[in-house]
């Protein structure tokens, strides 16, 4: 059975969760090949626009910053190239 409030409280918050993280580029320990500089990132879903912040975590010590930022995804690239086991968490975000 179809429940309106619900469905309207599930629409608010999936608004709110969206002002912050969107649903199409978070991915947690994407793998980043040995020895590579830069890692393409390809979204779950898409985005609207480009009009988004990127924000990347590798698991080394490094310089990190975004390019070729698309609907369908983003750039990841590395001031250090990546070593054995290397990963980098991924999160796309809006402000509004």
């Amino acid at each position: 059975m179809r429940d309106p409030f619900l469905e309207q409280y599930q629409s608010r918050l999936l608004r709110v969760v969206l002002r912050w993280l969107t649903q199409g580029g978070n991915k947690v320990n994407l793998a980043v090949a040995d020895t590579a500089v830069s890692v393409a990132v390809a979204f779950t879903r898409e985005e609207p626009d480009a009009l988004f912040g990127v924000s990347a975590v590798p698991n080394w010590n490094t310089t990190v910053w975004v390019t070729a930022k698309t609907t369908t995804g983003c750039t990841v690239n590395f001031g250090t190239a990546a070593g054995p086991g290397a990963t980098v968490d991924v999160s796309t975000f809006r402000s509004e």
